[in-house]
């Protein structure tokens, strides 16, 4: 899915109503072939490092091996050009189409395990904040649950131990556009008060192996 060699998979603008405040951000995928050391940061003020994914038994975050190497570094790297620049850990259930996901929120245990998890992997490689990348729930039984653990997963990270320089963890997401709108049950109200932001995913409309529009 993403043959690319250019490091922005898009890019958000965001200007909040009650302060002069812009992001640009910008995800960079560790299966590209543009190297992240490349990236002009200064032209962001949030680069989303992709991907983590989940365990499929333990829920836990995993970072693969070959991975480790520009994940532990990716923050130290881009702040160099911008020492302001905000990093995120971007987290995708790519293998399973989102179904360990969703077998991990219908269990409290698999909740528990995925939340205290990615906070851990996000401090331990220096990330200052979370991404859930392409998730949705088809089912109303599937949005009941989500809606149970982005609130769980809000408050873990509003509640977490702060050191005196350790700002709070922004928490974002990376939500598909789709023209089969019915087939989405976004928890909207719930995605409003929990994300700082919504990243909206506007690509693969036009594919070789058929329309989608």
């Amino acid at each position: 899915m993403f043959k690319i060699n250019i490091f922005l998979l898009l890019l958000t603008l965001l200007k909040f109503a009650d302060a002069e405040t812009w992001i640009r951000s910008g995800y960079w995928y560790s299966g590209s072939e543009f190297p992240f050391p490349d990236i002009n940061s200064e032209l962001s003020t949030h680069l989303v490092c992709a991907f983590a994914h989940i365990n499929t038994s333990s829920y836990e975050i995993n970072i693969s091996p070959s991975d480790e190497p520009y994940m532990s570094t990716f923050t130290e790297i881009v702040r160099r050009k911008n020492p302001s620049a905000k990093t995120l850990l971007s987290i995708w259930d790519e293998a399973n189409s989102s179904s360990t996901f969703f077998d991990m929120i219908n269990r409290s245990s698999g909740r528990r395990a995925f939340i205290e998890s990615s906070i851990t992997a996000t401090r331990e490689h220096g990330f200052m904040g979370l991404d859930l990348f392409d998730v949705f729930p088809s089912t109303p039984a599937n949005t009941t649950n989500m809606e149970s653990f982005l609130d769980e997963w809000k408050e873990a990270i509003d509640s977490e131990p702060k050191d005196i320089d350790t700002s709070p963890l922004i928490l974002t997401m990376g939500a598909k556009y789709s023209p089969v709108m019915e087939s989405m049950i976004y928890p909207v109200n719930v995605i409003r008060r929990t994300f700082d932001w919504v990243h909206v995913l506007s690509f693969d409309y036009h594919l070789s192996f058929g329309e989608l529009l």
